[in-house]
């Protein structure tokens, strides 16, 4: 019987997780689902929670352990696939149980950040100000309508996601774990042939693209407080406004 390979994405939002998480659940030995312990996550839960479980996490009231394994068993059962993971920020669950998690050597770790946490916390900002997450081809972009930021919650925010992806780090460095990062500037067919690598199977290069860069030029015009926003965080520190416009940025 083919062994279960059971792997963690451990990220924060706005890294371009769903971009990842879309490229490895189209590897025909892999099964990846989205943010599986996040309930207010309707459209994960109808599709890649309750396909799989058949109850959400809260429904179910097991304790996350017993969840997890249900979840990766469960896919097996379902798929086929026996290389089964999932994405995960920090309020999805406590710190300490997904510090339990980084320590269970059974489980592959891959670790996704941003370098520029400016724009991830303005996105992240205008994300949860629209409710639009992602944009597919062909989807039109709408101009978001003007509002204001709060810097003191976008600075705890940034400080809060590095804190934790250190964190991680710490923690599988201290168990000698081997573990694959990946760095959102950094994103390239390589990389992507590197966590293939690292979980384990063969390479695949073509693929289909689920989601578009979701910014145009004018985007960040409709916060009223930019000028706050770029005196109070942008800098080498936390990154500059307009350098590296990728495919998933906001």
């Amino acid at each position: 019987m083919q062994e279960l390979k059971p792997f963690i994405i451990f990220s924060h939002a706005r890294s371009s997780s769903s971009r990842l998480v879309r490229t490895l659940q189209q590897h025909p030995q892999v099964h990846c689902a989205g943010e599986i312990f996040n309930d207010i996550a309707v459209y994960i839960q109808e599709n890649d929670v309750l396909p799989i479980v058949g109850t959400t996490h809260e429904e179910s009231r097991l304790p996350p352990h017993e969840f997890l394994w249900k979840f990766f068993q469960g896919a097996v059962a379902k798929t086929g696939k026996h290389t089964v993971g999932f994405k995960i920020f920090l309020p999805h669950v406590s710190q300490e149980v997904q510090e339990e998690w980084l320590r269970d050597t059974r489980i592959r770790k891959i670790l996704l950040s941003r370098n520029n946490m400016l724009q991830a916390s303005l996105s992240y900002e205008l994300a949860d100000h629209t409710q639009q997450y992602v944009r597919h081809p062909g989807q039109p972009y709408v101009k978001p309508q003007q509002f204001t930021v709060d810097t003191l919650k976008m600075h705890e925010w940034i400080t809060e996601s590095r804190q934790w992806l250190e964190r991680c780090r710490r923690i599988l460095r201290n168990t000698n774990q081997e573990y694959c990062e990946c760095i959102y500037e950094d994103f390239s067919p390589t990389t992507t042939q590197e966590v293939f690598s690292f979980l384990g199977v063969p390479s695949m290069t073509d693929f289909k693209k689920y989601h578009t860069k979701m910014a145009e030029e004018d985007t960040y015009d409709c916060i009223e407080n930019l000028n706050e926003v770029r005196a109070k965080l942008e800098g080498a520190q936390y990154g500059f406004l307009h350098e590296y416009i990728g495919e998933q940025v906001w």
